[in-house]
């Protein structure tokens, strides 16, 4: 069984704006594991918290959330995803 944390929770164990995550959600960069059908409360998983990293680590060498959403949703190999790691190095 998975332990799930609410989207609060989650704004404040990595320091992301809940707007933010609600943004995510909304363009399919990051969905909640789990939404409470009667409160549409968000509730992520453990599981998720690497991808949450991944994201905030992309995010911070300037890479568009187009591209990261690209490389986090397909089955892409770890050699674009370095391509696009050191396009974004030498753009910085």
């Amino acid at each position: 069984m998975s332990t799930y944390f609410t989207i609060g929770e989650i704004s404040k164990f990595f320091n992301i704006p809940i707007k933010t995550l609600r943004y995510y959600d909304e363009i399919d960069l990051l969905k909640p594991a789990r939404i409470n059908k009667d409160n549409k409360y968000r509730y992520y998983s453990v599981e998720q918290f690497i991808k949450i990293d991944l994201i905030k680590h992309f995010k911070a060498t300037g890479m568009s959330l187009e591209v990261i959403k690209s490389i986090l949703n397909s089955d892409c190999s770890i050699e674009l995803v370095l391509e696009n790691i050191k396009l974004q190095s030498k753009k910085l």
